[in-house]
């Protein structure tokens, strides 16, 4: 096959717009590292001359891995750019495609020029690059712009957010602002500022911008979220994931050349960007791992305080149930966090997407909205019409498959099986700590005959058990405060039954709350001035019993060679859905069936 390569294609390079079509050879491709990451130079020929100046960008790079460039290779340039780094002049090139491999170099390629060819024609493509700019310049001026020029970029050629990267230059991106966080302060080795970060998304994808000082004056108040701009320059860098969770290799550093113009409303521009992984994909991905679920409000459950015992921190949330109908219909549990879970409003039957959700092996599969997630009501995609069609043309009456605590296993992070109250004594379900932990369907027949509570400290951080003293005031031995009231805690003993039998287990805050529908302050209210027992509060106790209830519970063995265990716990309980438990008892009917079959 013959290859025809571009008469001073090199210098096509260097001049033009970035749209390129020049052929040229592969002479060869040298690896080399940048900021530790692995990137590609290559010596390239037109026939006549060669250049070295030349790097591939990120976007380019699976070519090269793959192994489909190499030496002698002829490739086509779809893109490239010219950028300045220490005063030369480097050729980045962003888009080729491979034409095949002649096995020989093709003319009688000299570096003695390299790339720029006779002084006079790089005089001339020079001034001819100048002119175009001025050119430029005096057609783009415009009184409408902010930040660093009063450039019209709007005319500008649009850059795909994807294909930016740390070598990018003259860029200019059309998007949308889907989040803009509050401005913040920092403090580091003696010095202070401010900054606040927008995401900004187009079709293409999605990148963080940050702003510092006087650049969040400039640029900050007219950044606004869910508006489109055309934005033009800053410095682009390499994505610090422990703080940007967006996917882009970069992130960009508004400065004071930053220009942002609004423009016209675009629907061609995602509210948000949604990258739905199927829910029956779920157990796929990794733990701790961002994941975006579009899926049908299946169940929202009630909105629970409580204090963490790691953090000592009061929180709020809410598991929402969500499913698809991958591999038939499967469900999954996402729990919501302080303002998304207060603010949840949406109803069962209705499309949702969020964003952005960690990933946990507890429970199975159970995902976590954070606090940069966003959540998507009814979102224009063509898979949520899809969903929802299904839905309504049977889906929801479908068995399903519970993915979070569905599966058997002894481990804390894999689901609880699910078992009559006498088997949660059976020595083969405790794991090598002695821990053994279940699912299991119950009445509550009886509260144990004392108080359901405790008095705890109310000093922050801290709801350690408090005395209360001859001078009428509460004193915490650990954090040594005195206080002139306490905060009560449930801390309950309660017995449990079903058909096998019964267990005595203590449950705390949030199962008391969920069993007497208000909080242990509220509860001890009830009582009389002597701490007697009052009608209403014997109607709250009494309203509590002979409920059913499914329940988490942990069983801790005293000595894990013994046949007898102590400490059952329940970690979680609720209500009891009959439908939701037919649906349990045929899919386990229909294994067993299908087993035999």
């Amino acid at each position: 096959m013959n290859f025809n390569l571009t008469p001073n294609g090199l210098q096509q390079l260097r001049i033009g717009d970035k749209r390129k079509d020049v052929t040229l050879q592969v002479l060869s491709v040298i690896s080399v590292k940048s900021k530790g990451k692995d990137r590609y130079k290559v010596n390239l020929s037109d026939g006549i001359n060669t250049s070295k100046d030349i790097i591939l960008a990120a976007a380019v790079l699976p070519l090269v891995n793959a192994g489909r460039v190499s030496a002698q290779s002829v490739i086509r340039v779809t893109e490239a750019t010219v950028n300045k780094i220490k005063n030369k002049e480097i050729v980045l090139i962003m888009g080729f495609d491979v034409l095949g491999n002649p096995g020989v170099v093709i003319g009688n390629p000299s570096s003695n020029e390299g790339a720029r060819g006779p002084q006079q024609q790089q005089q001339h493509f020079g001034n001819q690059q100048r002119q175009q700019q001025y050119q430029n310049n005096n057609r783009q001026r415009n009184t409408g712009g902010s930040g660093g020029g009063s450039d019209n970029i709007s005319r500008d050629r649009i850059y795909p957010i994807e294909s930016l990267d740390e070598y990018s230059s003259g860029w200019t991106i059309k998007a949308r602002v889907t989040q803009k966080g509050d401005v913040r302060t920092w403090n580091r080795n003696d010095k202070s500022g401010r900054l606040m970060s927008v995401d900004l998304v187009d079709d293409s994808g999605e990148i963080r911008a940050v702003m510092f000082n006087d650049v969040v004056d400039k640029l900050g108040n007219i950044l606004e979220q869910g508006r489109v701009f055309y934005i033009k320059g800053g410095r682009l860098k390499e994505a610090n994931t422990r703080f940007n969770h967006l996917g882009h290799k970069c992130e960009i550093t508004f400065n004071d050349q930053t220009i942002v113009q609004p423009a016209e409303e675009d629907a061609s521009l995602p509210t948000v960007k949604i990258n739905a992984v199927p829910i029956a994909s779920l157990s796929t991905c990794q733990d701790n791992s961002n994941v975006d679920v579009l899926g049908i409000i299946k169940a929202v459950g009630e909105l629970v305080q409580g204090r963490s015992e790691k953090s000592n921190k009061d929180y709020t949330k809410r598991n929402v149930t969500v499913c698809d109908n991958s591999d038939g219909k499967q469900c999954v549990d996402i729990t919501l966090w302080g303002e998304q879970a207060q603010n949840f409003n949406f109803e069962v039957g209705q499309v949702v997407a969020v964003t952005k959700c960690r990933k946990s092996s507890f429970n199975n599969v159970t995902l976590s909205a954070r606090s940069f997630s966003q959540i998507v009501s009814d979102p224009s995609l063509p898979q949520a019409a899809n969903l929802l069609n299904w839905y309504q043309n049977g889906g929801s009456e479908q068995q399903s498959t519970e993915l979070t605590a569905t599966t058997q296993s002894k481990s804390r992070g894999g689901a609880k099986p699910r078992v009559p109250l006498a088997d949660t004594q059976h020595p083969e379900y405790f794991d090598q700590r002695g821990n053994a932990y279940f699912t299991v369907r119950c009445t509550v027949t009886q509260f144990a005959n004392r108080d359901l509570w405790y008095d705890s400290c109310p000093g922050e951080g801290c709801r350690k058990k408090v005395t209360l003293g001859e001078d009428g005031m509460y004193h915490c031995q650990t954090c040594q405060g005195t206080f002139d009231h306490s905060e009560k805690r449930y801390v309950i003993s309660v017995k449990l039954s079903d058909y096998s039998g019964h267990i005595w287990a203590t449950a705390f805050e949030e199962q008391g709350h969920e069993m007497f529908g208000c909080t242990a302050n509220e509860l001890a209210s009830f009582k009389g001035p002597s701490e007697e027992e009052t009608e209403e509060y014997d109607a709250l106790v009494s309203a509590a019993k002979f409920k059913e209830y499914g329940a988490t519970i942990k069983v801790t063995q005293q000595d894990p060679s013994a046949q007898f265990t102590r400490n059952p716990a329940v970690q979680k309980i609720w209500q009891v859905s009959n439908r939701g438990d037919a649906y349990l008892m045929s899919s386990a009917i229909d294994k067993v069936l299908a087993a035999h079959v």
